[in-house]
């Protein structure tokens, strides 16, 4: 009952309209169904509803009038089983007959299916009666069957089809961008339309970026209703490397899912040709060139360009007029060149403050348009004389004294040692 489909102006509610057997009874009862017809995307009622006939063990055929509103219904009859219901006079009147071809009891059976179709124009809470009359029903001799007969109507309600919008999407689940150079934008749109249903929209929005590198990617726009066919638009900024992402967003349609995930990617862009900074020693490294007081001492820094366009560099010196640029400090160097910046300082004198300056470089690298190297010099202290032991000298009497002292005790030593 939950199944509609879209038709352009009408909305169908099959209705069977028949005999089912129920079992014999004292009177012969025909009783239209009732049927619920769906309004907001057309299409068929897909249960068919039954009128039942039954029967009393006596009559053998029976024939009645079924009215109905032709302002708003439409019918299409279908004989079952030797009933005939195919009679309609156009004017809102089906006439339905049915009967044994042997005279024999009619038993309890379905006579025919009718199928309505509703009008544009009806809306929810609609009822539409109907109504069963003028039923004449016959035994076999063909006189009015004993007993009561009982013919009971029916009637269609009209209620609002549910949604049943059930979104598509292309490309779907990944979506490719398109390459381009490295730095440029490049965008992607994610086709939303209806992948099946016609009650109702789908929505699709509260997109959010996640993955590895969702800072490149742009939602343009995140939000889709359908119908009619809408998009979600995406910008990537491609980069010297390949890129991805993940989209998640808010799904409410007819389906179980509530967020819809698509994998976004972007190819390595083709680099653009720059210089690239570097240098021996890093970027901003501290250099000296300490000493002996009043000397002159060198100091320096090789820069390379690390690109593949010209890399263009002015060194100055600043700070204490210790300092001065000796050679090298402005370059213009093709992709893999490198050049030697040389300073050159005079050492303060001893016990004097350490000399401080900088070697100021500019560059057209925007990632190193100013590059900073912090310059000092100090005085190397000479470290203090060593202490001299007082010596006598060898020519003095007291000198000779003490050699003769020396050797005296030595003979006795050599002595003593032989008598023993």
């Amino acid at each position: 009952m939950k199944n509609v489909n879209r038709l352009f102006g009408k909305t169908s509610l099959a209705l069977a309209i028949g005999f089912a057997a129920i079992g014999s009874v004292s009177a012969a009862t025909i009783s239209v169904g009732d049927g619920a017809g769906l309004v907001g995307g057309g299409g068929t009622t897909p249960a068919q509803i039954a009128v039942t006939y039954v029967g009393d063990g006596v009559t053998v055929g029976y024939q009645a009038t079924l009215s109905y509103d032709t302002a708003n219904l439409d019918v299409v009859s279908q004989n079952v089983d030797g009933g005939i219901c195919g009679v309609n006079d156009g004017a809102g009147t089906i006439t339905i007959i049915d009967g044994t071809p042997d005279s024999s009891v009619l038993g309890d059976k379905v006579t025919c299916n009718l199928t309505f179709t509703l009008d544009a124009g009806v809306a929810d809470g609609d009822v539409f009666t109907l109504d069963l009359n003028n039923a004449l029903y016959s035994d076999a001799d063909a006189n009015p069957s004993p007993g009561p007969h009982t013919e009971n109507d029916g009637e269609i309600t009209v209620s609002d089809a549910p949604p049943d919008i059930i979104l598509a999407f292309n490309p779907d689940p990944n979506v490719v961008f398109p390459g381009g150079t490295s730095g440029t934008n490049t965008v992607a749109d994610i086709d939303v339309t209806v992948g099946s249903g016609t009650v109702g929209t789908g929505t699709i929005d509260n997109c959010v970026l996640g993955g590895a590198n969702p800072g490149a990617f742009q939602i343009l726009n995140g939000t889709a209703v359908v119908p009619p066919a809408d998009t979600i638009d995406l910008q990537v900024t491609l980069a010297n490397s390949a890129l991805s992402a993940t989209l998640t967003c808010d799904l409410d349609d007819a389906s179980a899912a509530t967020q819809k995930v698509f994998n976004l990617s972007a190819p390595a862009g083709t680099p653009v040709p720059a210089p690239e900074f570097t240098s021996t020693p890093a970027p901003g490294s501290a250099l000296t060139c300490n000493g002996a007081p009043g000397s002159v001492q060198n100091t320096s820094v090789t820069i390379t360009n690390a690109g593949d366009l010209a890399l263009t560099f002015n060194c100055s010196v600043s700070g204490d007029p210790a300092f001065s640029l000796a050679s090298g400090g402005v370059g213009n160097l093709a992709g893999g060149a490198s050049q030697a910046v040389n300073v050159e300082c005079t050492v303060p004198a001893e016990d004097a403050p350490a000399a401080v300056g900088s070697l100021d470089c500019t560059t057209n690298d925007p990632a190193f348009s100013a590059v900073d190297y912090p310059l000092s010099s100090v005085a190397a202290t000479a470290p203090p004389p060593i202490a001299q032991p007082n010596v006598v000298p060898a020519s003095s009497m007291w000198s000779q004294l003490s050699l003769i002292g020396l050797l005296a005790a030595l003979g006795l030593l050599v002595v003593g040692i032989r008598r023993k």
